[in-house]
């Protein structure tokens, strides 16, 4: 059997991590972790990235 190594995402977050952080840090002010204008931005952006015409989030 081929083992393939876990993906490794430091690189790709040293580019990103203040846009990450900051909107992390923009959710846990708010207190809403479902729902929400945040959640719903995402799920539109979302949509848009894969070129569907909905996005409906869920979580566990």
């Amino acid at each position: 059997m081929t083992n393939i190594p876990p993906l490794d995402l430091t690189q790709q977050y040293k580019f990103i991590a203040e846009e990450i952080n900051s909107r992390v840090q923009e959710v846990l002010s708010s207190g809403r972790y479902i729902g929400g204008s945040i959640v719903d931005e995402f799920e539109q952006q979302f949509a848009n990235y894969i070129d569907v015409s909905h996005c409906v989030s869920c979580n566990s």
